[in-house]
């Protein structure tokens, strides 16, 4: 089930899914770690005798942002219960705070006893076990704690404070856990509990007939319980409206720099793109990590997530915040990389953990060493380039910086096979295959003139002129042994025995993208083409596959009168707009692609977040969503079409 509802100030990230039940809580750092793990924090109402939880099928519930900001605005409605509840939320931008403020009416037309619970299933630091959850009488909340972590959950009403509470086992020894005991409208009352454990707040309002009125529940984060309780203090001294407008006020001011970078959209397309910024914000912790995902749900497939750093996805969303002048997030995105763990070689591997450390992996290390995967250095070393250019820091570059992007050049380098001139095989893209492909030699190509642009201005010419030299070496290379001029495209590869892999694979429209090839070169018309015709998704959803015959997620062949290639992913999709954006010659030209960011918007729902991939019959996301890497890609083919509108004198429509 995707995240439709993402908050997050860098610190800390709560996401919601579709049956408003927050299922993600990372703290202290954005990826590490999520105290849910698959379980989640949920709400349920009592009225006059009748109880059901806002997550089932009796509520009608819509969710929603507040134009271009990270304020939520959801409603749940139950005509049984006889109660509709408004919210709106979010998490504040400058404490680890969630506010909810909640207006609940009564839809009948007599007195109505309402009672409003909150349960908290925790699993602290990833782990059920050594937890405490208790009811703390000075704040009037229940807290859960363990170790170097503290949650304080707190409520109130117009009138009065929280007005029960409960603390129990869960899931050991028989024990369900204090949810249970909210179904009936009372809360036993229990004060404390340890172990494998669940606590339930409860909250109550006696409502006139078509009265509303308002109640709130907070989310404190901390590293103690004396921390939590002081902060909690402190939110109190100000009415949960107040700390919402000023989230408002705090969201629309990071959208500023859109304005410029946006001209020419249609209003609607250019506030979808401020909620992409936005959403996609959400997803960078505060010391510079750059998260693809944080979507638990991901786990039913291999106990595996997606919250975790690709060095490589990071630094093409770094390029993105560079573009918008965001250039603070970027810098803290090389810093973080500064303080990885050790390459092989100068060279990344697949993914890392939010603390720098290996992240999980199914790379074999047997047969070949260490499984490199060389576009995750390249790009690395192409966006510092950018970034230092676009941040006007290239002359001043640190000694650090200058140090990491010396490792990764003599790293890719020394990666080459001295007789062909190209890459030794690294992992592909999609982590799939072991071989030479047409998307690393590409990237590497930018990546060694990125380092030969840096090195001159840093008056290493020595090293500049083996980079310039190298890479050229590459692209003449690349266009021998990698372009078919019989399909006019370029193959995925070389296999391990050096013949071509041909299958049609969508990561070849980057070549021309990221500037192996100039977009005017003839083999980038003529290769996009070939993709579009090979890897479009001919049903109603439309979009572009990764490659033919994707097994990722695939829907089974049965749905189908004529199979598509696989899953329409957004990125690649978006690819082939940028594309479009980028050869096009006359305004004219910039309707199809403008018409895909207005696709990538349907798919996206009224919340604005955007999956990985979507089910080519119905549109439903799958995967993991949002990912940062969709958001990254609709924003820069934003971005391009704006550039492209201009200079070709466009109006949008």
């Amino acid at each position: 089930m995707p995240r439709p509802i993402v908050y997050g100030n860098g610190r800390l990230l709560v996401a919601l899914d579709a049956r408003l039940r927050i299922r993600e809580l990372f703290y202290p750092q954005v990826g590490q770690y999520d105290h849910l793990g698959g379980r989640a924090i949920r709400m349920g109402a009592w009225a006059n005798g009748h109880f059901s939880w806002l997550d089932a099928d009796d509520w009608t519930r819509t969710m929603a942002y507040e134009t271009a900001t990270l304020c939520g605005v959801l409603s749940a409605v139950d005509t049984r219960l006889g109660v509709s509840i408004e919210f709106q939320e979010g998490v504040l931008p400058d404490r680890p705070a969630f506010v909810r403020l909640m207006r609940v009416k009564n839809l009948t037309h007599l007195p109505l006893d309402v009672r409003l619970f909150f349960n908290h299933d925790l699993a602290i630091a990833e782990s059920d076990t050594g937890q405490t959850a208790l009811y703390h009488p000075e704040a009037d909340a229940l807290i859960h704690y363990k170790g170097s972590h503290a949650f304080l959950f707190g409520g109130r009403t117009e009138s009065q404070h929280a007005t029960s509470y409960h603390t129990a086992v869960k899931g050991y020894g028989g024990q369900d856990g204090s949810w249970q005991d909210a179904e009936d409208g009372v809360l036993d009352m229990n004060p404390i509990c340890q172990g494998s454990i669940d606590s339930t707040l409860g909250l109550r309002l006696t409502l006139s007939p078509g009265e509303q009125q308002e109640a709130s529940y907070s989310i404190v984060a901390g590293a103690s319980i004396v921390e939590v309780v002081a902060d909690y203090a402190s939110l109190r001294r100000k009415s949960p409206s107040m700390w919402l407008r000023g989230l408002s006020q705090a969201s629309r001011a990071s959208c500023r720099c859109c304005e410029a970078c946006l001209k020419g959209l249609p209003r609607p397309v250019a506030e979808f793109c401020e909620q992409s910024l936005l959403i996609l914000l959400t997803q960078i912790d505060h010391k510079g990590a750059i998260l693809a995902a944080n979507d638990s749900d991901i786990m039913v497939s291999n106990r595996a997530h997606y919250s975790y750093v690709w060095p490589r996805d990071g630094a093409l969303v770094a390029q993105v915040l560079d573009r918008f002048g965001l250039h603070g997030h970027s810098e803290r995105f090389f810093d973080y990389c500064l303080e990885l763990e050790p390459t092989v070689g100068g060279l990344f591997l697949q993914k890392y953990q939010v603390d720098g450390s290996l992240g999980a992996s199914w790379h074999p290390w047997v047969g070949a060493g260490a499984p490199v995967q060389e576009d995750e250095t390249a790009l690395t070393l192409l966006a510092l380039r950018d970034h230092l250019r676009a941040s006007g820091g290239l002359a001043e570059a640190r000694t650090e910086l200058r140090g990491f992007a010396t490792t990764m050049a003599e790293g890719l380098l020394a990666f080459r096979d001295p007789t062909t001139a190209l890459p030794l095989p690294s992992y592909d893209l999609w982590e799939e295959r072991r071989g030479v492909h047409t998307f690393t030699v590409a990237s590497v190509i930018v990546g060694l003139e990125a380092g030969a642009d840096l090195f001159a201005a840093w008056t290493n010419q020595e090293l500049a002129n083996r980079c310039a030299t190298a890479a050229q070496a590459m692209r003449e290379a690349m266009m021998a042994r990698l372009f078919d001029p019989k399909e006019a495209a370029f193959v995925r590869g070389l296999k391990a025995d050096g013949t071509p892999d041909k299958e049609p694979d969508a990561s070849t429209l980057l070549v021309g993208l990221v500037g192996a090839l100039p977009m005017d070169h003839p083999a980038v018309a003529a290769n996009a083409e070939f993709v579009r015709r090979k890897l479009a998704v001919r049903t109603e959803v439309g979009g572009l596959a990764r490659y033919d015959g994707d097994w990722y997620w695939r829907q089974p062949d049965s749905l189908f009168i004529d199979p598509p290639p696989g899953n329409p992913w957004i990125i690649t999709t978006l690819w082939l707009a940028q594309t479009q954006i980028t050869i096009a010659k006359r305004p004219a030209e910039l309707e199809e692609p403008l018409e895909t960011i207005r696709w990538a918007m349907r798919l996206a729902g009224p919340t604005g977040v955007l999956p990985e991939q979507v089910h080519p019959l119905t549109g439903e996301h799958l995967s993991v969503s949002p990912l940062t890497w969709s958001h990254a890609e609709l924003l820069r083919t934003a971005m391009d079409w704006c550039e492209r509108a201009a200079l070709l004198g466009g109006a949008a429509s």
